[in-house]
């Protein structure tokens, strides 16, 4: 996965189209991140059981130094296992991910875990001055 450093210099993303099965976002990995500064707008989707979706991205993880997402802006529908506005799921780190003054306003679908900033956590994350006004959905899987 991608694991450095991303300006967007306040740019947009518009009307994206990601799919597929696993860890959909601009980034569908990271490690380590220091992103920053982007609009994304359009559909972002993961299809599998354990689909992680986002719009920066589908899954963070093994960060070995303090990772950073500070001020982007998603618009986008997020839809996955593990769907949030900025990141799907953060997990396995010794470091702390601190995501600051983002936004989300996309409608946000999970069928395991959803939030409008991040879908998932069970590590050190620090969220600060962030805000959502997307719709969050919980959809179970049905069982058989």
């Amino acid at each position: 996965g991608f694991g450095g450093i991303f300006s967007g210099n306040n740019n947009k993303i518009k009307e994206i189209y990601i799919n597929r099965e696993a860890n959909a976002g601009l980034f569908g990995m990271i490690a380590s991140p220091n992103i920053k500064n982007v609009e994304i707008s359009g559909n972002i989707i993961a299809t599998g059981e354990e689909g992680n979706a986002g719009s920066i991205c589908g899954k963070c993880f093994n960060v070995s130094a303090e990772g950073n997402i500070e001020n982007c802006i998603n618009r986008a529908k997020i839809n996955g296992s593990y769907a949030g506005g900025i990141i799907g799921n953060f997990s396995s780190s010794p470091k702390t991910l601190k995501i600051s003054n983002c936004i989300n306003t996309g409608d946000i679908t999970g069928s395991i875990c959803s939030g409008g900033i991040m879908g998932y956590t069970h590590t050190k994350t620090m969220i600060v001055n962030c805000c959502n006004s997307g719709q969050i959905v919980m959809k179970l899987a049905e069982r058989s």
